[in-house]
């Protein structure tokens, strides 16, 4: 889970570090927020690891149906943002203490591969939170390009 730890904690310093006005900005070309991106993530480990895992979800239904797979970003609010920033790393340690790797239900991804158990998914898990870390990286890039934005 470090790497998982790890790419989850540049996404949030990222969040942390800009105001809301900021992190709710879709520059031109792109079709989601910093924040979707990182809800995003957080609603995908909640079904893939967790769900599918037969564990208990913390999300809402509202949560989930905010940021699922082809949801469309809303100007989030203070809390959500909030919210965002605590479960980033809150969720990692949640799983950690709860994860049962012996039940799982088997998924076929929109990479055409099919999930098995608990490690595929963690594996997986990996590769589409670093592809969300990439589209964080490029909005924030476009964003500075053009904004005067930093709480410090």
């Amino acid at each position: 889970m470090n790497l998982h730890r790890q790419c989850r904690e540049n996404i949030l310093n990222i969040i942390k570090s800009n105001d809301l006005d900021f992190v709710n900005q879709i520059p031109k070309g792109f079709n989601n927020n910093l924040l979707w991106h990182a809800g995003h993530i957080i609603c995908v480990f909640d079904i893939l690891a967790v769900q599918f895992g037969h564990q208990k979800s913390i999300l809402s239904d509202t949560f989930i149906n905010d940021f699922k797979k082809g949801s469309v970003p809303k100007k989030y609010s203070i809390e959500d943002k909030n919210f965002i920033e605590k479960l980033l790393i809150e969720q990692l340690n949640q799983f950690e203490l709860s994860n049962d790797t012996n039940n799982y239900q088997t998924y076929t991804t929109s990479f055409g591969n099919t999930i098995q158990n608990q490690e595929e998914a963690l594996s997986f898990i990996l590769i589409h939170e670093g592809i969300h870390f990439g589209y964080v990286l490029n909005i924030l890039r476009f964003l500075n390009l053009n904004h005067d934005h930093s709480n410090s």
